[in-house]
Formats: C-alpha cells, structure tokens, sequence
C-alpha cells in the first residue's frame, strides 16, 4: 500500500494509526451497524448474511495480516490460534 504525496494529513485522533491499520479500521468501520436485540436475532435466525460485528471479527481473526499490522500474537484480542485458511 502506498500513499500519495499530498495524502499524509490524517484527522485529528487517527495520526497514532499507519495507512495499513487504517485499511483495517476503516473496514470495520464500513460494516458498523446499532440495532436492537430483537432485530439483531431476526437476522441472525432469518437472514443468509451475518450481521456486520461478525463478518468483521470473522475475517478479521482469520487474517495474518491483521495479526502482523496491529502486533497481535496468536489466541491475543481477536487473534484465532488455529486460522482457517480458505485459499
């Protein structure tokens, strides 16, 4: 990943973060969701899609990269011991 030249501004509060783990945080970001427990419980029983939480932690834990950018070590915050690997 590469930035370009005239894009190192980073807002206020995000400047701690590098460009790597701000494509991991923003793609938790794009599936961030607040709903009632009601719904939440129809999706999950009626729906093929799991909410967004699950489909972040999911890929997220699997991911060696994720471990690698934020210093996880394995079985550590939402780091699996055991990663599936699907390809």
């Amino acid at each position: 990943m590469q930035a370009h030249p005239t894009d190192d501004k980073k807002l206020p509060g995000l400047a701690k973060y590098s460009l790597e783990q701000m494509f991991f945080l923003n793609y938790g970001r794009m599936w961030c969701s607040k709903m009632t427990d009601k719904y939440a419980t129809n999706i999950v029983l009626g729906d093929t899609h799991l909410p967004g939480e699950f489909r972040v932690l999911g890929s997220t834990s699997n991911f060696p990269e994720f471990d690698r950018v934020f210093g996880c070590k394995p079985g550590q915050g939402n780091s699996r011991l055991n990663k599936c690997i699907v390809w």
